[in-house]
């Protein structure tokens, strides 16, 4: 039996707001908590939240690829989406077929969680620090690079 890594993806909508929120996904063993700013609608947030983390594990394959990867998600139509073969309509079938695209060789299933368990939704403080000399990468997921301006006060980032 794989040994089996818990990640969870999170797309929360701005309050008040019918487009555009908030999506995350966490990788809590590896002290991974990931949010940025998207628009879109509950599922659009949803869906880009699952393939940033499908993206991450697949830069990160040597980590991820041996295990089982388990997605926690509190958003039951996105769950149904990808655990069913069902008919879901031609937009949707190909949104199932690009997340197996992107994962490439991550074998990963999505389970449903209840809101209060997702730790992608929940504080940053639920999220441990990312262990010592662990081999994640984060900027060549992200392509952010950090750089000090000129002035010196504050740290840019540029992508």
């Amino acid at each position: 039996m794989r040994e089996v890594v818990k990640c969870y993806v999170s797309g929360q909508p701005a309050p008040g707001k019918s487009q555009g929120g908030i999506v995350s996904f966490a990788v809590p063993e590896f002290g991974v908590l990931f949010r940025s700013v998207a628009d879109g609608s509950r599922t659009d947030l949803e869906i880009v939240a699952l393939f940033s983390l499908l993206r991450f594990a697949a830069q990160n394959a040597e980590i991820f690829s041996p295990r089982a990867v388990e997605i926690f998600s509190d958003y039951p139509p996105v769950v149904y989406l990808l655990n069913h073969e069902g008919p879901t309509g031609k937009e949707m079938g190909s949104i199932r077929a690009e997340a197996k695209k992107i994962a490439g060789s991550i074998c990963f299933s999505v389970t449903l969680v209840a809101p209060e368990a997702n730790r992608a939704a929940g504080s940053i403080r639920a999220i441990p620090d990312l262990p010592d000399g662990s081999n994640i990468r984060i900027k060549s997921f992200t392509g952010i690079t950090v750089r000090k301006p000129d002035s010196g006060f504050s740290d840019l980032l540029k992508a």
